[in-house]
């Protein structure tokens, strides 16, 4: 999922989409492709938007969201529908994040019909990025079989967020048959 303009990093992406800004000398999306290729994932596609031809000489299969600008996660991902019709597993990934090969080896190990990662310990990096992190924090509520009942609420307390959804998801084929 790569369609984003990535306001909020401006002027990083005034020329290129929020997956393409470099990180340690590679972009963002080469990171997650590197972790794809080292835990064997070999069939990617990628949903594009804003600057889109920037990941052409990515060679993967493409798939454009021209509404990007004013569409959301939800609108590429079915961009991409002829793709996941009849597939097996599938893993959705935000094109912006970068993640340890070991957060990727335990999703692709649980064995849930539908399963995401979640950051139980995102406080201390949120205190280090804003003075008020509540003010840019939704909600992310669990209930006692640690499923996710509530998330992307604009929170209220602290309380109402018990981690942060980390962009990497997992549908497996029996969740959507």
């Amino acid at each position: 999922m790569a369609a984003g303009q990535g306001i909020r990093l401006r002027p990083y992406t005034d020329d290129r989409p929020k997956c393409m800004v470099s990180l340690a000398g590679k972009p963002l999306i080469q990171h997650q492709l590197d972790v794809l290729e080292e835990c064997d994932v070999t069939d990617v596609s990628i949903v594009t938007g804003y600057c889109s031809d920037q990941l052409e000489p990515y060679g993967r299969r493409r798939f454009h969201n021209s509404l990007y600008d004013r569409t959301n996660m939800v609108a590429s991902l079915i961009c991409a529908r002829q793709q996941l019709d009849g597939c097996d597993d599938v893993i959705v990934l935000y094109g912006d994040i970068v993640y340890e090969r070991r957060v990727m080896d335990a999703l692709l190990g649980c064995d849930a019909s539908f399963s995401t990662t979640i950051d139980l310990d995102c406080f201390d990096l949120w205190n280090l990025r804003m003075e008020d992190p509540l003010s840019d924090m939704e909600t992310l509520k669990l209930d006692e079989n640690q499923c996710i009942v509530e998330l992307g609420k604009k929170a209220r307390s602290l309380s109402d967020v018990q981690g942060q959804y980390m962009g990497l998801t997992k549908i497996k084929k029996d969740f959507c048959s």
